[in-house]
């Protein structure tokens, strides 16, 4: 079946103007999809990471010893522990996950101070991209990870904090549910 040009027209005319809308929309002040209402952050760039490697363990290494091979290999964001990470980073050009407070730190005694302490040590800095929340959660721990995310939000509107989700097939026993 072939389409007629007028046909090919309208359908290119209607989702330019759904494009237009959409861009509209979000540019609008409402809350975007994915960013909840008051959050300042935004994607920019896409994200090109590496999961686990320098920056995340010392076995891996440094940001300083391997940020011009991650640059060279395309990659943009890379995990930073330390203000030399950081710095590295920036060096090179990539962004920074910052991944050092830890995901129960609201739990310690003094745990508001430290988290208050890191947040603002590490959001002023040219390379800051995002905080690192927890790897694949279980359920039970949602209510404990949205304080710290509260927390992050309240602080530094500017920087996302994630939390890497199960896939779908994790067990429920992993999921922290019954069923």
């Amino acid at each position: 079946m072939t389409i007629s040009t007028p046909t090919k027209l309208r359908r290119l005319g209607i989702i330019s103007l759904c494009m237009v809308l959409g861009l509209v929309l979000l540019g609008a002040g409402a809350a975007a999809w994915g960013r909840p209402e008051g959050s300042l952050w935004e994607v920019g760039t896409p994200i090109a990471h590496y999961y686990q490697g320098p920056g995340a363990n010392p076995r891996w290494g440094t940001i300083p010893e391997h940020g011009s091979q991650l640059a060279e290999l395309g990659f943009n964001l890379a995990w930073c522990q330390t203000w030399e990470d950081f710095d590295a980073a920036y060096a090179h050009g990539l962004r920074a996950l910052a991944y050092e407070m830890g995901h129960d730190i609201l739990d310690q005694p003094g745990g508001e101070v430290s988290a208050d302490a890191y947040i603002n040590n590490v959001k002023d800095h040219p390379a800051m991209y995002a905080y690192w929340i927890f790897d694949e959660p279980s359920a039970t721990e949602f209510p404990a990870l949205g304080r710290l995310v509260a927390f992050i939000r309240q602080r530094d509107p500017d920087h996302a904090a994630l939390i890497n989700l199960f896939p779908t097939y994790a067990s429920a026993a992993a999921l922290g549910t019954a069923g």
